[in-house]
């Protein structure tokens, strides 16, 4: 998982500006860019990082988990949960929050997951395709 080496092995590769403050996603093995980025109402923000066509060498936990929560000050809340996949690597390709503050998230192998928004948490799965 991203974010767990010391600060002398910490490059950075990824930032999401939350309010005023950009936000430096560090020691990633991979240099993917942010897909989307949802602001929460409490100043947190949801952020997606674009796995499809990433590198054989990327760990899975990376390329299948790649939904993060961060809070206001840029920290980790959570990594969403492992998808129950088709396929061995099945990165998350879109997300969204519905109207019910229920959060939706799409995997490249058709399944619609939902994700609990407060631990990352998956709630329930449906095949789409």
């Amino acid at each position: 998982m991203c974010f767990e080496a010391s600060p002398a092995e910490r490059p950075i590769h990824h930032t999401a500006v939350l309010g005023d403050s950009e936000i430096l996603f560090e020691n990633c093995s991979n240099n993917r860019p942010i897909q989307i980025k949802i602001p929460l109402q409490n100043g947190e923000m949801l952020v997606l990082i674009d796995m499809l066509g990433a590198p054989k060498d990327i760990p899975l936990a990376e390329v299948n988990q790649n939904v993060y929560r961060l809070n206001q000050e840029g920290d980790v809340v959570w990594q969403i949960g492992k998808p129950d996949g088709i396929y061995l690597r099945t990165p998350y390709t879109n997300i969204h929050i519905e109207s019910n503050e229920r959060l939706k998230a799409y995997c490249w192998d058709g399944c619609e997951y939902e994700v609990d928004l407060t631990t990352g948490g998956i709630i329930g799965r449906m095949f789409l395709k």
